[in-house]
């Protein structure tokens, strides 16, 4: 990464350890790089900034969770932005980089001008939105952005499920009438999750098998809603023990895929909340990033 514009966006609300940005610092310091330093305030801060710096930076270095990453992602795509991307895993979790075997070693790779590169695959929906690794809809899918930051902060991934389980047990669980089309496969009922996946983990508590992240072609995960009781404690089992051969799982991959319903549904993207829609039509761009690890 010789004499190239680099951006540091770092997020100091998410992780646990205050001194990351003196560390961040110094390393690029002692190895003299310049850069420039962006701080995030709100989930704003990182699409306002691009919008004035389109074509500034070659390389952009994004300290923070998954949440600034997809803020960071999202912007690029919007103003058409060519930087590649260094990840510093710095939130209460890190679904992306976890998945991607990328470490705060990243840091030292790039100060070093022996980073890896690697291509992924970008999802891009209703036109002119994009997310890195999952979009979900249905039950689970509001723990992420709901947790509280201080839960996150001191237990980690764990708190996720601590959070999950306490509203599992204690809220109803919902269904959500949906159509969904999968290349030329079509599926329909009552469902109570569903996703889509450039990673191996869905909502924080599906873990999938070993995943390509550049096959141009994104994981789909849809759960019927069970029927008996025995249905419900075979759900239940199959997410413990993260194996879904069961009859309520559906499992595909592909390269466009729809999700219509007559209602309005609240959906996850990256782990933060995408808002309520009736209509999702997802497309894969392949090799659409270059991240250095």
């Amino acid at each position: 990464m010789v004499n190239k514009n680099l951006l540091v966006i770092f997020n100091p609300v998410s992780g646990k350890n205050s001194g990351d940005l003196d560390l961040i610092q110094s390393t690029l310091d002692d190895a003299n790089k310049t850069y420039d330093l962006l701080k995030t305030k709100n989930e704003k801060s990182v699409e306002k900034y691009l919008k004035n710096h389109r074509d500034t930076y070659d390389v952009i270095l994004v300290a923070g969770g998954d949440g600034t990453i997809s803020q960071t992602i999202d912007a690029m795509i919007h103003y058409d932005i060519k930087a590649s991307m260094c990840i510093y895993p710095k939130g209460s979790t890190n679904e992306f980089a976890l998945a991607l075997g990328i470490t705060k070693d990243s840091l030292h790779n790039l100060a070093n001008n022996t980073q890896e590169p690697l291509k992924i695959d970008i999802g891009a929906y209703n036109d002119n939105h994009s997310f890195i690794y999952s979009m979900t809809f249905g039950n689970f899918t509001h723990i992420t952005y709901k947790t509280p930051q201080q839960l996150k902060n001191i237990f980690g991934h764990i708190a996720y499920w601590l959070y999950g389980i306490f509203t599992f047990y204690f809220l109803k669980i919902r269904t959500y009438d949906m159509k969904v089309t999968c290349d030329d496969e079509v599926y329909e009922g009552q469902f109570v999750f569903g996703g889509i996946s450039n990673s191996n983990s869905l909502g924080t508590v599906i873990q999938l098998p070993e995943v390509s992240f550049n096959d141009g072609e994104f994981e789909l995960m849809l759960i019927r809603k069970p029927k008996k009781h025995k249905d419900f404690r075979n759900l239940l089992l199959s997410l413990v023990m993260k194996q879904y051969d069961n009859e309520l799982f559906i499992q595909t991959k592909g390269k466009d895929i729809r999700f219509e319903s007559k209602r309005e549904y609240s959906w996850n993207k990256d782990g933060e909340f995408a808002g309520r829609l009736n209509s999702l039509h997802v497309c894969v761009r392949k090799d659409y990033l270059t991240l250095y690890r």
